[in-house]
């Protein structure tokens, strides 16, 4: 500051003129005082004060600003922080309840599926043991059939050779007797319809066969010209008539020509008695023999017929005890599977309503869900923008 602005300053105001007139002159008096060459100094002063002061103020000014704009953006940064806290905290909330929300919907969903499987397991281990069961059966009755089938091919030659024996048996009884063996004839057997009557026809056949077997082996009359017996009985016979002429006539009583002319008579009459005797017997013989053999023989060859039958029927049989418990079997498979999904389809659509509800609960709750977090972030967005403000 100048001296002239001091003195100018140190002295005292001007008083108030009580008209308009005094207070211009008054005015043009201090004009005159503060004249440019007085004044500039102080100006001068004035300004370069001012300009210190001002760059004082700017500069305090620019710190005050960047202070504050330091701690607004660090209020700004706090506040999208804690905004996105707060939005990360509710999408976290609603994740976990939607979390919470698809594990309770499985929940039940599998409690609902878990009691459906174990009403099909149940039933599929039901359908699964008709079938076992159903192959358990068949098997035994193949197993069975294909027995009766080894033990009738087996008996089968057994009884032919057995009837063969008996037959050769009874050509060797037919040599024995000197007896031609007659043509063999069949006998026809009635209409057998199963195994059973064929299997008692052909015992009785061969019972019968056996029968007269033994009736043939042990006839009187063909068993006396069997080897050299005829020729003994020849002797035998001749030797009584002609012993029994000699006896008579050595009696003392009897008078009869010499044994000479006696003794060869009665030879001739014993042996002419003897041929036509044994000539009888021998067609009586052959006439036993044939009334033997013959049934023999018919009886074996219907015992061969019933035996071949019974062969043949069995066959059949087992083939249609086969075929039949093969076709019960796919039957049995067949209503297995049938009943396995009719219970399936039944046990499902028992539970396709309650999994439905669920799902439409599910997604009901989904949606309120969706619904209060959409306006839980737009209220957060809002109580963001405001804090922003």
């Amino acid at each position: 500051m100048t001296d002239h602005l001091e003195e100018y300053l140190r002295e005292s105001a001007p008083g108030v003129a009580a008209d308009y007139l005094t207070l211009q002159r008054s005015a043009l008096a201090e004009m005159i005082k503060l004249s440019a060459d007085s004044v500039a100094p102080a100006v001068n002063q004035i300004e370069s004060l001012f300009a210190r002061a001002k760059h004082k103020v700017e500069h305090q000014l620019e710190q005050s600003r960047q202070e504050i704009e330091t701690r607004f953006q660090r209020q700004q940064e706090t506040v999208r922080q804690e905004h996105a806290r707060r939005t990360a905290e509710i999408q976290a909330a609603a994740d976990a309840e939607r979390s919470a929300l698809e594990a309770d919907t499985r929940s039940r969903q599998n409690t609902v599926n878990l009691g459906a499987d174990g009403q099909i397991q149940e039933v599929r281990k039901k359908c699964e043991e008709d079938i076992l069961f159903a192959e358990t059966d068949r098997d035994a009755v193949i197993q069975k059939s294909l027995q009766e089938r080894r033990h009738i091919e087996k008996a089968v030659p057994a009884g032919r050779q057995r009837l063969q024996e008996m037959r050769e048996q009874a050509e060797q009884i037919l040599e024995v007797y000197r007896h031609p063996r007659p043509e063999e004839s069949e006998e026809e057997i009635g209409d057998l319809a199963d195994t059973e009557n064929a299997q008692a026809e052909f015992l009785q056949q061969l019972k019968s066969a056996r029968r007269y077997l033994d009736i043939l082996q042990y006839l009187r009359i063909p068993r006396l010209f069997i080897g050299t017996r005829p020729f003994v009985y020849v002797v035998l016979l001749c030797g009584m008539g002609v012993g029994t002429v000699w006896f008579v006539q050595k009696l003392p009583f009897v008078t009869m020509p010499p044994f000479v002319i006696t003794g060869p008579m009665a030879l001739a009459v014993t042996l002419a008695a003897t041929f036509w005797a044994g000539r009888y017997l021998v067609k009586k013989g052959h006439a036993q023999i044939d009334a033997v053999y013959e049934p023999f023989q018919r009886s074996v060859a219907a015992a061969l017929r019933a035996l071949d039958l019974c062969l043949a029927l069995t066959l059949q049989q087992v083939e249609q005890q086969i075929q039949t418990a093969r076709q019960t079997y796919q039957e049995e498979v067949a209503r297995a599977k049938d009943h396995f999904q009719t219970a399936k389809a039944e046990v499902e659509a028992r539970s396709k309503p309650a999994l439905q509800g669920l799902e439409e609960k599910h997604a009901r709750a989904l949606a309120a869900l969706e619904e209060r977090l959409g306006e839980d972030l737009q209220r957060r967005q809002r109580e963001f923008q405001q804090a922003q403000s």
